[in-house]
């Protein structure tokens, strides 16, 4: 976990919620209006609604230099207990990521999302749950030594539940939770009732819901996989049996020797 970048996130996040929910509402009076002075002419609705202003256009260059600043800042920061191979495939984790909150994000730059006021709070609280995710450690791998050196001591089975939860935390799966809750989970959820709750049916609504749903499913069989990966590592452990030791004197001294070890 970074505090850096969690208490930058904290401090960014809310204002942008706030500025866009400016926009938004400014937005939606600008379409009243000319709606209300010309109701037949739709067209000349979404041209007025389409054009560029300024503080829009400052509102999107926030945005994405908030996804821009937690990138290069993370790669500026002390990389701690990270290796340069780990922080290097946490920053291309971190710009994939940054990749699918920026689309996701831009379904409030649709006009059909306007007349639901609702949504698009769930659009926001959804966006800046995600955000969220860069102040975690998602690439750290264990390399199993440890638990080999652990599971050589007599009463660690005591232990097991413990054992379990830190291999989920220090292998990829704790990424793959992380992203499923965090990412694809959540933005597959809301564009499901975007489409058939809220009846917004856009091209880009459609294969990102398609997206998001292959990436959950190869997410799931990835935890499996890994799951019979260590569940056969414990069963070649299991293999492998030492028959209790003795003492022995030689010269004078007590020492411990085996009295056999067998392989199955």
């Amino acid at each position: 976990m970074s505090p850096c970048v969690l208490l930058y996130l904290l401090c960014m996040v809310p204002a942008i919620c706030l500025l866009e929910l400016d926009k938004l509402e400014r937005w939606r009076l600008q379409v009243n209006s000319t709606l209300a002075a010309s109701p037949l002419d739709t067209d000349a609705a979404a041209k007025y609604t389409a054009i560029s202003m300024n503080n829009d256009d400052w509102l999107l260059m926030l945005e994405q230099a908030l996804l821009v600043v937690v990138i290069f800042g993370r790669w500026l920061l002390p990389k701690g207990d990270l290796t340069r191979d780990q922080l290097s495939s946490l920053l291309l984790v971190y710009l994939g990521t940054a990749s699918d909150i920026t689309d996701f994000f831009s379904a409030l730059n649709e006009r059909t999302i306007l007349p639901y006021p609702s949504l698009i709070i769930i659009v926001l609280v959804t966006w800046a749950w995600s955000i969220m995710q860069f102040g975690f450690v998602v690439t750290a791998k264990h390399d199993g030594h440890d638990d080999d050196e652990e599971e050589a001591t007599p009463g660690n089975q005591r232990n097991s539940v413990k054992k379990r939860f830190a291999h989920l935390i220090e292998t990829e799966a704790w990424g793959i939770c992380v992203s499923l809750m965090m990412l694809d989970g959540p933005y597959a959820v809301i564009r499901f009732i975007m489409i058939f709750s809220y009846n917004i049916s856009t091209y880009s609504n459609y294969f990102f819901l398609a997206k998001n749903v292959t990436v959950i499913m190869l997410q799931g069989y990835r935890i499996r996989a890994l799951h019979l990966e260590y569940i056969e590592a414990k069963e070649r452990k299991k293999q492998f049996i030492k028959v209790p030791i003795r003492y022995v004197e030689e010269d004078g001294e007590t020492k411990l020797q085996p009295l056999a070890v067998s392989y199955f």
